[in-house]
Formats: structure tokens, C-alpha cells, sequence
């Protein structure tokens, strides 16, 4: 019984969050790109593999590879927005894996069935060694809350939260730590967060809300506000992934190719 009125509140904080915005949330995806039968297809498989962490490159362990990257979905996602960036991720031929749960759930006991599923594959694999989350939207709350869990890592977490509205972190998660979601406190070093905010404006969600929700203070961490367009494509919320999957792969490679790399605020320029 308590499990379903978990799910009944979280059902019903994202139902105000939708009235509030004037919208229901949805996928913000080109109606180009909806009406691609192909990606479609994709989609529509993605979303209905059952609640789990699947391996999307089933790479045999190497310790050439030390880095797994998690891909975290955001609530009521379509898969659309996941489609290009997970075969942009897949041509590196590098741990990947995606995690598909039941988003009527606190972030926090997502982010346990997420550890558990985590330990299983770091079992298999034991040269991982560092671990870099892309969470978005509510899946950047998740990823966060998984690596707030971990108070003494073994391994080295990078989260990279994504058009994520951290603001709202004490809300989302049942058992926060968090005296205030806006100022988060020191982390252990290995743990470390770079914020890609999307322009509140150019964001089909945020742009409804008075104040930003993706705007809060991590020590330490990195701040990339993304541009409004790219290509000829707004970056809006769903669009936002795609972007910072290109952005991470030219760090990667130190090619850093893109025309427009968005803008490294600090935190008094992020507040400012």
C-alpha cells in the first residue's frame, strides 16, 4: 500500500508541475523528426524494454575502457530525444549502458534500484573505474541522488545533469540530506557535477516558470549554458541531449569542433 500512494504523490506533484506550466509535459521533438517512421520504430523498442540497466555495446571487458557512461532518462520520456545521441555514443565502441525505470517513483529509491543494478555490472567488469552519468530532466535528479548516496566512492562519478531541474531535488526525493536544493554542500572529491542548463526562454518546459529550476549551487562543479540554436535546430529541452552528447565527445577526442560551445558561467555569473 505505501509503495502505491509513493507513486500516487509523485503522480501528483508532477500533475501541479504540468497545470503550473500551463502544459503537459511531453516531448518537445521536431514534428520533422516525429514523423520519421525509423526513428520511430527505435523509440517505441527503447521505451519498451522493461525497468532495468541495459548494456548498448555489449563490449567484452577491456581495461582499455575504463569509463562507463549511464544514460539516465528524464519522466514520461519518449525515447525520441535518446535515439541520435545513443548511436553517436555506440560509434565510439565504449561502455555504454541505459537505464529504463518507473518514473512515478522518488528520485532517491530510483536511484537505489539504480545502485543495485550498477553493482552487478561493476561485479562483471571490475576495471571500470570512473563512472559518467548523462541525466536528463528528472534523470539528472536520479544521477545526482545516486551520487549523493555515494558519501565515500570508490570510483570517480561524473554527473552530467541535462536541461535538469535541480532546483526541485528536496521535492523529488523522499529522504533529502539537502537543507536547500539551491546550495548544495562540499562533495567527496571524487564526486564531481557539470550543470548543462538549457536557455530558460528556448526551454518548452522552463520557460513557463518564473524562476529558472535548473539554477542552483554545487561547489565545484561546472556550469554550460547551452545556445538557443544549433545547426539550424533550437536547442529546447529534449533537443539539449544531443548537443551535450556531441560537446562530450569533442572533449574527449580534444577536437572541440562545434561552432558554438554555449557559455562557461562561474557561479556569480550564473546568479548574476
Amino acid at each position: 500500500m505505501m509503495k502505491y500512494l509513493k507513486m500516487l504523490k509523485i503522480a501528483s506533484l508532477w500533475f501541479i508541475f504540468s497545470i503550473l506550466t500551463g502544459r503537459w509535459i511531453r516531448s518537445t521533438s521536431s514534428a520533422a523528426t516525429l514523423k520519421s517512421p525509423k526513428l520511430k520504430a527505435r523509440a517505441k523498442r527503447l521505451l519498451k524494454l522493461p525497468y532495468g540497466l541495459y548494456d548498448l555495446t555489449g563490449l567484452q571487458p577491456s581495461s582499455d575502457n575504463t569509463q562507463l557512461t549511464i544514460l539516465v532518462h528524464g519522466f514520461q520520456s519518449k525515447g525520441y530525444e535518446w535515439c541520435a545521441p545513443i548511436e553517436e555514443l555506440q560509434s565510439k565502441n565504449l561502455p555504454l549502458v541505459f537505464f529504463r525505470y518507473n518514473y512515478y517513483q522518488y528520485a532517491d529509491d530510483i536511484a537505489r534500484q539504480l545502485s543495485k543494478e550498477l553493482d552487478k555490472y561493476l561485479a562483471a567488469h571490475p576495471h571500470i573505474n570512473c563512472l559518467r552519468f548523462l541525466g536528463h530532466s528528472y534523470g539528472g535528479i536520479v544521477a545526482s541522488s545516486y551520487a549523493l548516496q555515494k558519501s565515500t566512492p570508490t570510483l570517480t562519478i561524473e554527473v552530467n545533469t541535462i536541461a535538469s531541474p535541480l532546483a526541485a531535488f528536496n521535492r523529488l526525493v523522499e529522504k533529502s540530506k539537502l537543507k536547500d536544493a539551491t546550495h548544495w554542500p562540499k562533495v567527496d572529491s571524487k564526486i564531481s557535477w557539470h550543470q548543462w542548463r538549457t536557455v530558460k526562454s528556448e526551454d518548452g518546459i522552463y520557460k513557463y516558470f518564473g524562476a529558472d529550476p535548473q539554477e542552483v549551487e554545487i561547489p565545484n562543479s561546472k556550469i554550460t549554458v547551452l545556445p538557443k540554436d544549433f545547426e539550424d535546430n533550437r536547442i529546447g529541452h529534449n533537443r539539449s541531449i544531443a548537443w551535450v552528447v556531441q560537446c562530450l565527445l569533442s572533449y574527449d577526442s580534444n577536437e572541440n569542433k562545434l561552432e558554438n560551445n554555449g557559455d562557461e558561467l562561474t557561479h556569480a555569473e550564473a546568479a548574476s
